[in-house]
């Protein structure tokens, strides 16, 4: 993949807000393990929430614990899994800009979200199945 400016994901509210949700698989990224069923949560799906809710609160100007927590989240999860890929400084109206157009090796994701969809259905079919209200 090579990162490049783009007219989707936009940080200030309006009519992307759906786009923004299409990041989620159904159950938001939720899975539910063994027996009993505990809920996991999808380390990329966690990092979409909270780059949702700091583009949030840019918006609407209100800073929580919570978004806290994402900035360390975020934070920890780059230096985690950091890409030290060399890019390119090049200037643009007399300042340094870091050049977007370098490739970059991405990891196929659909195989995450084809699984994560599959549990979500088969734990709603479970709760279905016991009669519960649960959160599903």
């Amino acid at each position: 993949m090579t990162s490049e400016e783009t007219v989707h994901y936009q940080i200030y509210n309006g009519s992307n807000a759906d786009e923004w949700e299409s990041v989620f698989p159904p159950g938001g990224g939720f899975v539910h393990l063994g027996d009993p069923q505990q809920t996991f949560g999808v380390a990329l799906f966690h990092q979409f929430h909270c780059l949702m809710l700091i583009r949030t609160a840019m918006n609407d100007g209100v800073i929580t614990r919570h978004l806290h927590h994402c900035f360390t989240y975020l934070r920890q999860s780059i230096l985690c899994d950091a890409d030290a890929t060399l890019e390119p400084v090049v200037m643009n109206a007399g300042r340094q800009e870091v050049y977007l157009g370098v490739p970059r090796a991405c990891r196929d994701w659909s195989a995450v979200y084809k699984s994560v969809a599959q549990n979500h259905a088969q734990h709603r079919a479970e709760l279905a199945r016991n009669g519960s209200h649960e959160f599903a």
